[in-house]
C-alpha cells in the first residue's frame, strides 16, 4: 500500500478516470443523438405515408365522385370507406390548412346523416360545386407538402 503516496499513482489514476469519464460522456450524448435522430426519421416516415395516403384519397374522390351520378350516396360510400378507415387516424400528421378542409369533409359527411344538423357549407352546393374546389385546392397543398418532404 505504499504506492497510495506516490505521485505517479495518483496522476495516472486521475487520467484514467479522465479518460473513461469522456469517452462515457460521449457516448451518452452520441446514444442519445442517435435515439433522437431515429425519433425524427420515424416520424417523417410515418408523415410522408399519411400524405400518401391523403393523396390516394383525393384520386379516389376524383374518380368516384361524378357530376352525373348520385353524388350523395357516392360521398358517404367515400367517407365510408376511405375516409375513417384510412385518413382520419393519420389526421395529426398533416397541417392546420389540410386538417380544416378535412374537417369540413367530415361535417359535411356527419349533416348527410343527421337533418338536424346545419353543414358548414349548403349540401347541394357543396356536393355539386365546392368539394372539387377543395379537393382541387386539397390536392395542391398535398403536392407541395410532399415536396417539402422530398
Amino acid at each position: 500500500m505504499d504506492f497510495l503516496n506516490q505521485s505517479w499513482f495518483w496522476t495516472g489514476i486521475f487520467t484514467l478516470l479522465g479518460a473513461l469519464g469522456g469517452v462515457t460522456f460521449k457516448e451518452i450524448i452520441s446514444s442519445r443523438a442517435m435515439v433522437k435522430l431515429e425519433r425524427i426519421r420515424l416520424y417523417e416516415s410515418e408523415k410522408f405515408k399519411a400524405y400518401d395516403a391523403l393523396y390516394s384519397f383525393i384520386s379516389d374522390a376524383f374518380a368516384y365522385l361524378r357530376p352525373l351520378g348520385d353524388q350523395r350516396n357516392d360521398f358517404i360510400v367515400l367517407m365510408k370507406k376511405r375516409f375513417y378507415p384510412d385518413i382520419k387516424s393519420k389526421f395529426l400528421y398533416f397541417d392546420s390548412d389540410i386538417r380544416k378542409t378535412l374537417k369540413t369533409f367530415e361535417a359535411q359527411y356527419e349533416c348527410l346523416g343527421d337533418d338536424d344538423l346545419k353543414p358548414p357549407i349548403e349540401q347541394k352546393l357543396f356536393l355539386n360545386k365546392k368539394i372539387f374546389e377543395m379537393l382541387n385546392i386539397l390536392q395542391i397543398n398535398v403536392e407541395k407538402k410532399v415536396d417539402k418532404l422530398l
